[in-house]
């Protein structure tokens, strides 16, 4: 399985939204998530997110996981277990304790272009003033979908893992 993440805020802080999509290994949409943090920073946004989309993960017997994101800030420190930042380093416990429930797991950046499912879906967060879950294609919005559609294409045929 893999897992994209993804916050923002519009301000710094400002009203912030995050997303996260979990494909299969042939890249097909097993689970999606955006929500409505309310005021809050990038990076908080951020970790909040991954650990949101890792509790999905480990509540779901999933345990083999690849783990994308855009912000370099939150994947150095999850990788290292440390942040400059107090704020960001008491998520460390619960973000280290999810990753043990996982298993095998593999952390990598991802340029904000191979992001994109993610950011809409974080973008959808900050408009929408409640959170939304989607499984497959049900009730999936259309752009959504339309993003989806077009990173397969960039998908090799032997699936993503």
């Amino acid at each position: 399985m893999k897992l994209n993440f993804d916050g923002a805020s519009r301000g710094n802080p400002g009203r912030s939204g995050l997303g996260a999509i979990i494909r299969n290994d042939v890249g097909e949409v097993v689970h999606a998530i955006s929500g409505l943090v309310g005021v809050a920073t990038n990076n908080v946004v951020e970790i909040s997110m991954l650990e949101v989309g890792l509790r999905w993960c480990a509540s779901n017997g999933v345990v083999k996981l690849i783990i994308e994101g855009d912000s370099q800030v939150i994947l150095n420190g999850v990788i290292k277990f440390i942040f400059q930042n107090w704020q960001l380093q008491s998520w460390i416990p619960r973000i280290n304790l999810l990753l043990n429930s996982l298993g095998d797991y593999h952390i990598q950046h991802m340029f904000r272009e191979g992001n994109k499912a993610a950011d809409y879906l974080e973008n959808m967060g900050i408009e929408d003033d409640f959170a939304r879950e989607f499984g497959r294609d049900d009730m999936m919005p259309i752009g959504l979908k339309e993003i989806i559609s077009l990173d397969l294409f960039s998908i090799p045929k032997s699936g993503i893992g």
